[in-house]
């Protein structure tokens, strides 16, 4: 809690901790004993002019990313057209073969997961198996010596 809030060389001063009896519940928080003496702390609002240079060079950084985002866009946008259109033949025969790569990547991780949910499956299905076996047995036994 603050102890005194005032101004010095025109910044606002917020100072904490202290020993001050105005502190009031906020001592009670320190841990007690040598070392453990609470130090006022100073804390100064930055400058109206470190403010906006702040934010002037964020400003920056967005306009030179969106700017090199864009570049990068058109200069792979060219690419592909002019691809296209020069070598129209060998980028259908790419696409194809990509094509074909996903739709095998793809089939194998189906087959890959539905091999793992089939195993999960079954370790649960024997689980459970010999949880009912076991309570089974157990009820038997129970029975047969109580009769």
């Amino acid at each position: 809690m603050p102890t005194r809030i005032g101004r010095d060389e025109g910044l606002p001063i917020v100072r904490t901790g202290g020993l001050d009896s105005s502190v009031g519940k906020g001592l009670a928080l320190w841990p007690r004993g040598r070392g453990f003496e609470p130090q006022p702390s100073t804390v100064r609002a930055p400058s109206a002019l470190v403010v906006i240079a702040t934010e002037v060079a964020i400003v920056k950084g967005v306009v030179v990313v969106v700017v090199v985002v864009v570049v990068v866009v058109v200069v792979v946008v060219v690419v592909v057209v002019v691809v296209v259109v020069v070598v129209y033949r060998v980028v259908v025969v790419v696409v194809i073969v990509v094509g074909v790569v996903i739709v095998v990547v793809v089939v194998i991780v189906v087959v890959v997961v539905i091999i793992i949910v089939v195993v999960v499956v079954a370790a649960v299905v024997i689980v459970f198996v010999v949880a009912v076996v076991v309570v089974v047995v157990v009820v038997v036994v129970v029975v047969v010596v109580v009769m």
